[in-house]
């Protein structure tokens, strides 16, 4: 492995385990397990799955699970029924746009549920360790099917049995179903918020995953190394060259890149996919 970029060493240390330990772990993911037990199927999402399955080490915020998207209703009213909390009726203030994008301030989750806790956290407990917000994503929106099992993978061991059917998505469907959610965005628009969330965890990925830590990511032939490379094999075809701006450092601008991925859909014959109307870039200037 080559030297360190300086960008490389200004991050914290990489972890060859969650940075979370196995108890809090456990503790942080009662809601999942409720779903288990009620044979909903899911994955949990965003930090939570960063964190724990990827050894990203984040801050935990509102726990993001998706579900299939008939079991919206279902994943709430077992969650209110079984643990303290409630379904909020208004988004988070979080989801809501950027103003100065755009002074409506639309939500980036329109179809997701948010709960909120109604008890105080236990003593000895942090808010990091119980999530005071979850959210349930139905999971269309981000491009998941969360019944298909390759997809997703367990963290039984280190967790305990019981955990067993709480599922995290694998690096290579995480980086997928980011890579589509951000170039063929649900709402029909770039909300401008949402983008920037999903392009970090992208980053993270990327940086902090086992597979990708290897640095330079590209060697003197001009290839990227194995770990970089492997990854990229793995990845939908449509997402490797977004994938590959990514990792080699040239992005180009977002309409440039949904261009891309349009085009490579048509060549793998998925013409349906490849001529729907394109997404409108808000605010209306090339980024």
């Amino acid at each position: 492995m080559g030297e360190p970029s300086p960008f490389h060493t200004a991050f914290p240390d990489f972890y060859d385990e969650s940075p979370t330990h196995p108890s809090d772990m456990h503790t942080r993911l009662e809601p999942a397990r409720a779903l288990a037990d009620a044979k909903i199927p899911f994955v949990v999402w965003a930090e939570d799955a960063l964190s724990f399955a990827h050894f990203v080490p984040t801050v935990l915020f509102m726990m993001q699970i998706l579900v299939p998207d008939e079991e919206v209703d279902a994943a709430c009213d077992v969650l209110t029924l079984r643990l303290p909390y409630e379904r909020k009726p208004t988004p988070h203030p979080d989801w809501m746009e950027y103003k100065y994008i755009d002074t409506d301030q639309p939500s980036c989750f329109p179809q997701a549920a948010l709960l909120e806790r109604t008890t105080p956290i236990p003593d000895g407990i942090t808010g990091e360790e119980v999530a005071l917000h979850i959210v349930i994503h139905p999971q269309s929106y981000f491009s998941f099917d969360v019944r298909d099992p390759s997809r997703s993978l367990t963290l039984v061991p280190p967790l305990s049995l019981d955990n067993t059917g709480v599922r995290f998505p694998t690096l290579t469907a995480f980086i997928d179903s980011l890579s589509d959610t951000v170039l063929d965005p649900p709402l029909g628009y770039r909300h401008w918020k949402l983008t920037m969330r999903l392009r970090s965890y992208l980053s993270y990925l990327i940086y902090y995953s086992p597979q990708t830590r290897a640095f330079p990511r590209v060697i003197p032939n001009g290839d990227l190394e194995p770990g970089h490379r492997a990854l990229l094999t793995s990845v939908k075809p449509e997402n490797r060259q977004f994938l590959d701006g990514i990792v080699q450092g040239t992005p180009v601008g977002w309409m440039t890149q949904v261009l891309e991925r349009r085009a490579l859909l048509e060549q793998v014959g998925r013409i349906a996919e490849a001529r729907r109307p394109l997404p409108e870039n808000r605010p209306r200037r090339v980024w």
